[in-house]
């Protein structure tokens, strides 16, 4: 499959999942990561998942991708939870004139937050720590 553009809001894939070979192979032209504040499922439940080895979930939709690229646009953090991007219809618009026409419609800066906040933030970080002593699994 091969895409002009992707959009994610959300996203709960893992951090350093391999865009670059997505990129390389042709198969993606543009990605752009729309992350929220207090996103709970990817922020505290994926993390939980991760610290239970679980790979194939992540917290990219919280923390972004790990990898440096151009064509890779990081917007973050609306004020809200998991759907907080998805909110608004002029939010939607936007999305979807990026999507179609690969518009620049991410919002102002008045409309984000610098950073998730310490509490969510400690939350998140104490995660996977938690999963594994609330969840005795054998390895």
């Amino acid at each position: 499959m091969r895409f002009k553009r992707i959009l994610l809001v959300g996203s709960v894939l893992p951090r350093t999942y391999q865009w670059l070979d997505r990129f390389n192979n042709d198969q993606v032209e543009y990605l752009r990561n729309d992350r929220s504040a207090l996103d709970v499922p990817v922020g505290i439940l994926c993390a939980g998942l991760q610290g239970l080895h679980m790979s194939d979930v992540g917290t990219a939709g919280v923390d972004g991708f790990d990898w440096p690229n151009p064509t890779k646009q990081e917007v973050y953090y609306y004020e809200g939870g998991h759907s907080k991007p998805l909110s608004t219809t002029e939010n939607l618009d936007a999305l979807a004139a990026y999507v179609m026409e690969g518009a620049d419609t991410a919002p102002g800066d008045e409309e984000l937050r610098d950073d998730v906040g310490s509490m969510f933030g400690l939350a998140s970080r104490a995660a996977p720590w938690l999963a594994r002593s609330w969840c005795w699994v054998p390895w």
